[in-house]
């Protein structure tokens, strides 16, 4: 087993242990995307979408039975959790002592976050869909000038303040929350002035293009599409 695999198996015993426990509101999700699966299952390990593993283990979700499919080929693709099929599936697999799911279930989170950060993969063995992701090198280091803060700070705060303003996105609970969440950390790390290229992908940039799928042509979109394209011209992060 390649060491990708391997952390696969580790995100995708994570976000089990946490959609069991979360099993009472899975069922007012509906029908989703793949984007607002691959973003239920990043949200509950509090991390996201570009974590590595999450588009493998929404795979292997799908291929178990715990997410169902709905496909056609002019609307796309839908996906529902299968509640039935989780709760039989950790149940008996958390039942195997020494397992991962099993200490996963005992541990909790810290158990996850704990193997991820030990966890060390050669540039080969990241897998497919994190290399196809446009982030920066992990070592990258950014640091902006005071003028620079300025200009990311004051549009990042009105787009925070102006999701305060709106209801929650319509059929995503939580949602709205995870978004406002990842722009504060994003900004954050503006106001600090020097952080890894990195972390600003996975809080600032992510939630941003989040929006610009969500909200499109709204004012927030746009808001949202122009900071996307000031980060790309001014420090190379999109």
């Amino acid at each position: 087993m390649s060491k990708s695999d391997r952390i696969i198996d580790y995100v995708e015993a994570a976000v089990l242990t946490q959609l069991r426990g979360a099993i009472n509101d899975l069922g007012q999700y509906g029908f989703i995307s793949r984007n607002e699966l691959t973003g239920i299952l990043a949200g509950v390990l509090n991390r996201t979408t570009d974590t590595i593993g999450i588009e493998s283990t929404a795979d292997r979700l799908v291929k178990k039975g715990i997410v169902e499919v709905i496909s056609d080929d002019l609307a796309g693709d839908f996906y529902s959790f299968n509640r039935e099929a989780l709760l039989t599936l950790v149940d008996r697999e958390a039942a195997v002592v020494n397992s991962i799911l099993y200490k996963m279930k005992k541990v909790g989170l810290a158990f996850f976050n704990a193997a991820i950060e030990q966890a060390t993969l050669s540039r080969e063995e990241v897998p497919i869909e994190y290399k196809s992701m446009n982030v920066p090198a992990s070592d990258r280091v950014v640091t902006l000038s005071h003028n620079q803060i300025e200009s990311f700070d004051e549009p990042t705060s009105e787009i925070i303040t102006a999701i305060e303003r709106e209801n929650a996105v319509a059929d995503h609970p939580g949602l709205r929350e995870l978004i406002i969440g990842q722009l504060r950390a994003g900004r954050e790390l503006i106001r600090i002035g020097v952080f890894k290229a990195e972390l600003l992908h996975m809080t600032l940039v992510v939630g941003l293009k989040m929006l610009v799928e969500k909200y499109g042509d709204h004012a927030i979109g746009a808001l949202a599409s122009k900071l996307l394209d000031l980060i790309l011209k001014e420090i190379g992060i999109g």
